[in-house]
């Protein structure tokens, strides 16, 4: 939201490219994916360590698993499939979220001050 931007790329040999960018930030990771039934499950592989790199925060990402009656899949983050468009799944609930709470620093009326409203939150196809 804002200033920050999320890319996912999903390769024919399903392999990903997972890269969350923003106003000084930019952070990138490999990893594997599947499809199975209407959501994506993503896995990223094990960050390189580095000397200048403190948080490795894809490595800390705690590993889930959605059971089914023929196969279990491990992943870390997940999205439902709908409309060419990706919504995140809440880690909690494993419900879909559509929308999120944003703040705004316009006046939503003349006499009253800054407000928060919510804003349809998803990731969109790009050719």
């Amino acid at each position: 939201m804002g200033f920050f931007g999320t890319t996912i790329r999903l390769f024919p040999d399903s392999t990903l490219q997972y890269v969350f960018q923003g106003d000084l930030m930019y952070d990138s990771i490999t990893g594997h994916y599947q499809v199975f039934q209407n959501k994506l499950y993503l896995n990223f592989d094990k960050e390189a360590r580095k000397t200048d790199k403190s948080n490795y925060q894809y490595d800390d990402m705690p590993l889930k698993q959605d059971i089914f009656p023929r196969d279990t899949i491990q992943f870390k983050i997940s999205y439902y499939i709908g409309h060419n468009k990706l919504f995140p799944i809440h880690f909690k609930t494993g419900d879909k979220i559509t929308k999120e709470r944003k703040y705004n620093k316009r006046k939503k009326y003349l006499l009253f001050g800054s407000h928060y409203y919510n804003k349809r939150y998803y990731l969109k196809k790009i050719e």
